[in-house]
C-alpha cells in the first residue's frame, strides 16, 4: 500500500533546526516510514500515535488512512512530554 504524508507545521520547523547529518538521516527515516509505517510501535496507541527512532531523536506520527501524518520530532525526553499537547 502506498501512502502519502502531510508535515505538521511544529515537525517542518524542529526539521530545519537540525544539524545536517541527523537531518539526513530523519529525512532517511521518513522515507522508511512511509514504506512500512505500521511496521513502528506504538507511544500511546490509545491515540494511535507511533514513533520511530533515529538515534537519540524520535519521529511522531499517526496514520490515518492512506495518508503518514507527521507530528513532531525532537529529543527522546522532550518529545514524550510534549505527547498530550498533541491536537490528535
Amino acid at each position: 500500500m502506498e501512502y502519502g504524508c502531510h508535515f505538521e507545521t511544529e515537525f517542518l520547523e524542529e526539521l530545519k533546526k537540525l544539524d545536517k547529518p541527523v537531518k539526513l538521516a530523519v529525512e532517511k527515516k521518513v522515507h522508511q516510514i512511509l514504506q512500512k509505517p505500521e511496521h513502528f510501535d506504538f507511544l500511546h496507541k490509545e491515540k494511535g500515535v507511533r514513533k520511530a527512532r533515529v538515534g537519540r531523536w524520535r519521529i511522531l506520527f499517526r496514520i490515518e488512512g492512506k495518508i503518514v501524518k507527521f507530528y513532531r520530532i525532537g529529543k527522546r525526553d522532550v518529545v514524550y512530554r510534549q505527547l498530550d499537547g498533541l491536537a490528535v
